[in-house]
């Protein structure tokens, strides 16, 4: 599979000419582990991006339909809290909350009912 690697804020992808030695890169790391395949990933994503990124990346497949999007933890945080949400969390009240291991084995237990129950409580 050929990819490409861009910023969101970038022109569309380029991708690179296939080179032997890339194939032979490719054919070692299919070799390796998981952990030894995460740790790869880290490393090259650090050597693309940096140890502190910040912004939303792109990774696009052969024919440029995104395959994967990623985001630095600074532009997904300003994804999630928005002025909505930190308005629902403001009015929620403090007493119904539960110890995080009740709401972990509430979750382990897996009893749909249950968990509906919680979350209106939550909500009501």
């Amino acid at each position: 599979m050929n990819t490409a690697t861009v910023s969101t804020s970038s022109a569309p992808p380029v991708l690179a000419a296939q080179r032997p030695e890339m194939t032979a890169i490719l054919e070692q790391i299919a070799g390796c582990s998981g952990d030894e395949k995460r740790f790869l990933l880290e490393r090259l994503l650090r050597d693309i991006l940096g140890d502190n990124p910040e912004g939303e990346w792109t990774i696009y497949d052969a024919p440029g339909k995104a395959y994967l999007h990623l985001l630095s933890p600074l532009a997904r945080t300003r994804l999630f809290v928005t002025p909505e949400r930190m308005a629902i969390w403001a009015a929620q009240d403090p007493s119904k909350s539960r110890p995080l291991s009740e709401i972990n084995a509430l979750l382990a237990r897996g009893n749909e009912e249950e968990i509906k129950a919680y979350l209106a409580s939550l909500n009501s």
